[in-house]
């Protein structure tokens, strides 16, 4: 499967030899009239928030939103993100890292970049430190290595399970 993303809906400079969003061309575009960044959207029960995401993958995989209302730490220069909602759009720009990035961070509430440094997550790495680090780690993760501890594994889950397992109610938090 091959996706292109039209240039008029993803701007990019390249000015230091990194590919980030185009802030100009970000700040004149028009957002997306189903607002996935509201209070409001948030505050649904997640049953009605599926079926928003179900009417977007069906009729608009990709769109402009606004800045989050709510954010940990308020940027009043943020123009708003992409919001890619198609599992096969996801894959492609999964592969294509010389256009996306990652590092500007993975989650809706994006954080400044000297907080991302400091707790930089694997998953928001871009290359070449993301193959660098991949490389690393990969090795506890081989079927081999899963192998050892799947048995531990299992006897924690037991273990948990059981001690809340004939309770009316549980505290996830603390008991889990």
């Amino acid at each position: 499967m091959s996706t292109t993303f039209d240039d008029a809906d993803l701007s990019f400079d390249d000015d230091d030899g990194d590919v980030v969003p185009s802030n100009d061309v970000a700040a004149t575009r028009e957002y997306h009239p189903v607002n996935i960044s509201s209070d409001a959207f948030w505050d649904q029960d997640a049953p009605v928030r599926e079926k928003v995401y179900a009417q977007l993958r069906a009729t608009a995989p990709v769109t402009w939103q606004p800045a989050l209302e709510t954010t940990v730490v308020p940027d009043p220069d943020d123009p708003g993100f992409w919001a890619v909602v198609k599992h096969e759009h996801i894959t492609e720009i999964s592969q294509h890292n010389d256009v996306f990035v990652s590092s500007y961070g993975v989650m809706a509430d994006m954080l400044p970049s000297m907080f991302l440094e400091m707790a930089m997550s694997f998953l928001a790495m871009d290359n070449p430190q993301h193959d660098k680090i991949r490389k690393l780690v990969s090795a506890a993760f081989t079927p081999k290595q899963i192998r050892k501890i799947e048995n531990d594994i299992a006897a924690r889950a037991h273990r948990i399970v059981s001690a809340v397992a004939d309770r009316d109610e549980i505290d996830f938090v603390a008991d889990v």
